[in-house]
């Protein structure tokens, strides 16, 4: 059973004062107008609860809720009031007001009078927004049009700015989103986990606060080489998602999307709905869905410009999309892939570095499902592994299966760290009978002495010494029986 994270008692107050303002209203009896007033905030709890201060926010929007009661006391009419406030870290508070149908103007400066922004509280971390909502006689119905003036909800607001981006915008916002909000939150969630169990998830938090907002991220030096970071791990509860999460956002703030949308399309399964880090990883995706339809289209134009035999307007695309995004890994495959092309095609030959290519490929997604060439046993070995990553979650029914085939395959191609992850989430959600009783625990510490993080194995009991030695000799085998032995003959030695 997860342990879900219910902050309970900032929501309470603020139930309650909600509850008192309608409670005023109603008891006004008569032929008087009945007010029903509520604050709802637009983010998950975990968010509300590391990011607002409880007393100064109760004490500021009293003033609101009792002019919402008063002032509209002689209505006879449905009508629907909403009050929108976005506190800010470092600023005065923004206050939209819009209604359905309008207000008069005289009722919109008492509103905005009462929500007094020179002495509005401030959030802590991020921007926070809520609505306060007062509903006269009943509220006009959802379906009778629009609030005047309009009042697009947040997320509508921030696809609004998006949508329309370029492609080396869109990678822009991404990265500063994954700075200044997804990061500072997933360390602030980590940092206030209060259990006495949590002491390494609040280490981690405190490494994700010392994260400045520009510059440089050693991205391995805070995930996967990291102590804290597996020790956070370990410590969450099953369908916490909050370390992968911020592995996510760290890769992402560097600009390495491939890698943040492998790891976050990882980990979906296992992420439960009780947890902050759940909803910025559906931020995560939103973006990089939309990032990744513009990315398409412009190397699938670049493709069919390289099937036509128009190679060198083909690699022109492929230079435009590196040029936005340098670390896109298909982009910089089906660049090669047109240069040879070319050279195949051309009597004066192309310069082509293979080497080079593949580092690049490598760089922006370690488990990029193809390669261009093989020269070696090893390097077909490599090529029909990362083949294979394409074959599997293609049928439900071998999901659980396909998951302990993606780590192994991870593993084996130098990536321990998204194995260890996946055989972590795995032990906790998967049932021993589904996985023939596989020892998954040994798997993950086996990746984390790959990776050099040695200590965590201390905390489990067990000859991980004999657990290592027999999954080396396991790995040994399956390379030896694959059949990229064979295939290409291995250079003889002198």
């Amino acid at each position: 059973m997860s342990r879900m994270y219910r902050p309970r008692l900032l929501l309470s107050v603020l139930l309650l004062l909600c509850q008192a303002a309608g409670a005023r209203a109603t008891a006004a009896g008569g032929d008087q107008a009945k007010v029903d007033s509520s604050l709802k905030f637009i983010a998950h709890v975990e968010s509300i609860h590391v990011n607002i201060d409880q007393q100064p926010l109760v004490d500021w929007v009293k003033p609101i809720f009792e002019v919402l009661d008063k002032r509209f006391q002689s209505e006879t009419k449905p009508r629907t009031v909403v009050v929108e406030v976005t506190l800010h870290p470092d600023g005065p508070a923004d206050v939209l007001v819009g209604a359905r149908p309008a207000l008069a103007d005289a009722d919109v400066r008492a509103i905005q009078k009462a929500a007094d922004t020179s002495r509005s509280p401030h959030s802590r971390v991020v921007d926070a927004t809520f609505r306060i909502e007062a509903k006269l006689n009943g509220g006009t119905p959802e379906k009778s049009g629009p609030f005047t003036p309009p009042l697009p909800s947040p997320g509508d607001r921030k696809l609004a700015r998006f949508k329309p981006a370029s492609t080396k915008e869109k990678l822009a916002l991404i990265e500063s989103w994954a700075r200044n909000e997804a990061i500072p939150l997933l360390g602030e969630f980590a940092r206030r986990r209060d259990r006495l169990e949590h002491q390494a998830t609040r280490d981690f938090g405190k490494l994700l606060a010392s994260i400045k907002r520009d510059g440089p991220i050693d991205v391995p030096a805070l995930s996967e080489k990291n102590d804290f970071f597996w020790r956070a791990m370990i410590e969450a509860p099953s369908g916490d998602q909050l370390v992968p999460a911020a592995w996510v956002a760290l890769c992402a703030a560097n600009g390495q999307l491939d890698y943040a949308r492998r790891i976050a399309d990882a980990i979906e399964p296992f992420s439960a709905e009780g947890f902050g880090s759940s909803e910025l990883l559906r931020e995560f995706r939103w973006r990089v869905q939309l990032f990744d339809q513009d990315l398409e289209e412009r190397i699938q134009k670049g493709i069919a410009l390289n099937d036509d035999g128009h190679y060198d307007e083909a690699i022109k695309v492929y230079d435009s999309v590196l040029a936005d995004d340098p670390a896109s890994a298909w982009a910089h495959y089906e660049l090669f892939q047109s240069k040879v092309a070319k050279s195949l095609k051309s009597k004066t030959p192309v310069a082509l570095d293979w080497p080079a290519a593949r580092k690049a490929i490598l760089q922006a997604d370690p488990l990029y499902g193809s390669m261009a060439s093989a020269e070696s046993p090893d390097e077909l070995y490599d090529l029909l592994l990362r083949r294979e990553i394409q074959t599997l979650f293609s049928d439900e029914h071998n999901a659980t299966r396909d998951i302990f085939r993606y780590a192994d395959i991870a593993r084996d191609l130098g990536q321990p760290g998204f194995a260890a992850m996946l055989y972590w989430n795995a032990k906790r959600s998967i049932k021993p009978d589904a996985h023939e009783n596989r020892n998954l625990t040994a798997d993950a510490l086996y990746c984390l002495e790959m990776l050099g993080v040695i200590e965590v194995k201390t905390k489990f009991p067990g000859d991980h010494a004999a657990e290592f030695k027999r999954l080396d000799a396991e790995r040994a085998k399956r390379k030896k029986e694959s059949p990229a032995r064979g295939a290409i003959e291995e250079p003889k030695k002198n």
